[in-house]
């Protein structure tokens, strides 16, 4: 049950108001009505399939749902291909659930899995063994974004790191000019793209929107610990020797994916509302640099493995106190674990 303030009021309101569309009609009623819904088409399509067969509190199920999934199998391939201990990828797992507020997650929806789902695409495609269709995976990418402009932040970095890698010059070349093309198209012609102009709109109120709870002092202890979960991965990973387990592509590309990302908190403290909004998922990637430096191929001491064992047993534990809001939230009652009679087909 929502508070007023929640986006899930909000998107409640769009799916009751849905409940009425016929497929046919409903890029019409859109424009109509919820034009600012056409810029997420895969959200929007989620939405107008509950409408039309479950009751609003499904959306929210069905969103934490994949969110938590796209995480846990995202900790469990990486620990897989990185020959993690079980009890550590369990731990990371853990760790990284809990680093996501239920709370928020549930309210806004969007953000959360559209970051969630970039960050196992990212993994996947960066951080598992490679195969011949490394350059068309990358099309998954668009996946996300469809979900939430949020997750360009994600996506961008991953792009740029792509043409850094070793490869045929001409497919970065094809590529290159492919988004240089793209990016072009859409800056002369913005004007006609409600997608652009929604994204500069957006960025604008994160600069000067006043948000309660970056005045929180909950939320600035998470971006505090989530700045100290990416500077430990990324300063382990930076002092690996090159006869070490960095010289493979694997560690090398996490260690910049993380550089990457780190360096865009850092920056994005300028304006903390967007800093805090990105810490709800980026340190993620600071957990499996954190988690892989207890690998037994990676040479490094056993304290300051022990130390990143307690690392993240800390970060379980604050998680759960991040995460107690949860028992003040009021449910409605269950009634849709499966489509019932009444909401009918489409």
């Amino acid at each position: 049950m929502p508070l007023s303030t929640d986006d899930a009021t909000r998107l409640f309101a769009v799916v009751a108001s849905m409940q009425t569309v016929p497929l046919g009609n409903l890029y019409h009623w859109l424009r109509l009505w919820a034009q600012d819904y056409l810029n997420y088409p895969l959200f929007t399509a989620m939405m107008y399939v509950t409408a039309r067969h479950f009751q609003n509190d499904v959306l929210p199920f069905v969103v934490a749902g994949v969110t938590y999934a796209a995480i846990m199998y995202t900790v469990q391939r990486f620990g897989a291909v990185m020959h993690l201990q079980p009890t550590i990828t369990l731990l990371t797992t853990i760790a990284s659930l809990l680093w996501i507020s239920f709370l928020e997650l549930v309210s806004s929806m969007r953000f959360t899995m559209a970051c969630s789902l970039a960050l196992l695409i990212v993994v996947q495609i960066y951080l598992v063994p490679k195969s011949r269709h490394f350059w068309l995976a990358q099309l998954w990418l668009l996946v996300p974004v469809l979900i939430h402009p949020g997750a360009l932040i994600i996506v961008v970095p991953t792009l740029l790191t792509t043409f850094m890698r070793p490869g045929k010059v001409w497919v970065k070349g094809i590529w290159a000019a492919a988004l240089i093309g793209l990016l072009g198209y859409f800056v002369i012609f913005q004007a006609h793209y409600s997608y652009i102009a929604m994204l500069v709109t957006r960025f604008t109120s994160y600069q000067t929107g006043a948000f309660s709870y970056v005045t929180s002092p909950q939320r600035l202890l998470h971006l505090g610990e989530g700045l100290i979960i990416m500077l430990a991965g990324a300063l382990q990973l930076m002092c690996l020797g090159r006869r070490d387990a960095l010289t493979t592509p694997t560690m090398r590309t996490l260690r910049t994916l993380l550089l990457t990302y780190l360096g865009f908190i850092i920056v994005s403290l300028l304006v903390v509302n967007i800093a805090i909004r990105y810490m709800t998922v980026l340190p993620i990637i600071g957990l499996l640099g954190v988690a892989v430096m207890t690998a037994d191929h990676v040479r490094t001491s056993q304290t300051v493995k022990w130390l990143n064992v307690v690392l993240l047993c800390g970060v379980c534990g604050a998680g759960l106190i991040y995460n107690i809001s949860f028992l003040h939230m009021t449910f409605t009652t269950i009634h849709w674990l499966f489509p019932l009679a009444g909401y009918g087909p489409f």
